[in-house]
């Protein structure tokens, strides 16, 4: 189970947790904004991940198999996993980062 929760929600939680001292300096006044970066940043930078992840599993495949392509390309359920998780793992991840923001903006 670990392993799905790693593989579906960590590409985009990477992505939030690298850009996360940007986001917040980019969003000091706005708390709204540290959530709407965070979530846009995480989203196209998972879904990137994801893409360049299967890509890398169809040339390995090929390699191995005299360079013919799998019936099913990992680049295209990647695309598919990446549309539906890299959202969601955003927004799991920018939840954070908006309490936080919201939290230290009445300091």
């Amino acid at each position: 189970m670990a392993d799905l929760f790693l593989y579906t929600l960590g590409p985009p939680l990477l992505v939030v947790a690298l850009s996360a001292p940007w986001v917040l300096r980019a969003g000091k006044s706005d708390p709204g904004l540290v959530w709407r970066l965070a979530f846009i940043i995480g989203s196209v930078g998972g879904f990137f991940i994801f893409v360049a992840v299967g890509c890398a599993e169809d040339r390995s495949f090929a390699e191995g198999h005299g360079g013919r392509a799998p019936m099913i390309s990992s680049a295209s359920i990647s695309v598919i996993y990446g549309g539906i998780f890299s959202p969601l793992g955003a927004a799991i991840g920018a939840t954070p980062l908006w309490l936080y923001a919201r939290r230290s903006k009445g300091r």
